[in-house]
């Protein structure tokens, strides 16, 4: 939807996104991560001190995209289009429609071989900080009674993830994304290395695909309303 009053989080998620939502903000703000590579102007990260041991990896980038906050989210939340801008996915659907804009997919990604695929269950959600200086969304691995793992895929463990979208002039955004996740099973480390460089560089590829949905991107940047009802607004607004 282009404006629709959006719902503080669901009680049971509350306590979820403040924790994630703070770590997000906490890694965006860190300078001491390493990088690890870099695609037409978006560079990735990766922080060592939470990715030395196991399948944990804990990533993020930082690039731009011309297009208003709430449009990057509306194109990279269509899990019919996801496979546009991430390679690693094969598909997804919503489990659990919450108060907009809160809900529970399944997203399942590609086997590499010599791996098994993976799949995750999460809660999503997003919101302005209470400046306005960004728009937080937040991922999380979630249990869902409907979704129980199988045998066809390894579930994974998203601790946090998510984008920081914070606005520039003209309606476009700095872009921050993150995810430290826990693939889960076993992987060889030359797939945990290929796993961490391309999550963060999607940035590149989110922006490509706004650029072919320029309508959808105009629509949202020609609504008078932009901004001011599509997400919760922030306390005391």
């Amino acid at each position: 939807p282009i404006v629709d009053a959006g719902a503080p989080p669901p009680p049971a998620y509350a306590s979820i996104v403040d924790r994630v939502e703070k770590l997000l903000l906490k890694y965006d703000a860190e300078t001491d991560w390493t990088a690890i590579g870099e695609e037409d102007g978006v560079v990735a990260y990766r922080c060592d001190y939470a990715s030395r041991s196991g399948s944990a990896v804990l990533v993020k980038g930082h690039g731009e995209i011309d297009a208003p906050g709430e449009a990057i989210l509306a194109l990279a939340g269509d899990l019919d289009e996801k496979h546009q801008w991430d390679t690693l996915f094969d598909k997804g659907y919503t489990v659990e429609e919450m108060s907009f804009p809160a809900k529970v997919t399944r997203q399942m990604f590609k086997a590499v071989w010599p791996t098994t695929a993976r799949d995750f269950v999460l809660f999503s959600y997003a919101r302005w900080l209470d400046d306005r200086s960004a728009l937080v969304a937040v991922n999380v691995s979630t249990e869902h009674d409907a979704e129980k793992p199988t045998r066809s895929f390894v579930r994974g463990n998203l601790f946090a993830g998510g984008m920081i979208l914070k606005p520039l002039a003209g309606r476009r955004c700095a872009v921050t994304y993150v995810s430290h996740a826990d693939l889960g099973g076993s992987i060889p480390s030359s797939l945990k290395k290929m796993a961490a460089l391309k999550q963060p560089l999607v940035i590149a590829h989110i922006r490509k695909f706004a650029e072919r949905n320029a309508d959808v991107v105009d629509e949202f940047r020609d609504n008078p309303g932009y901004g001011d009802g599509i997400l919760p607004e922030p306390a005391g607004a």
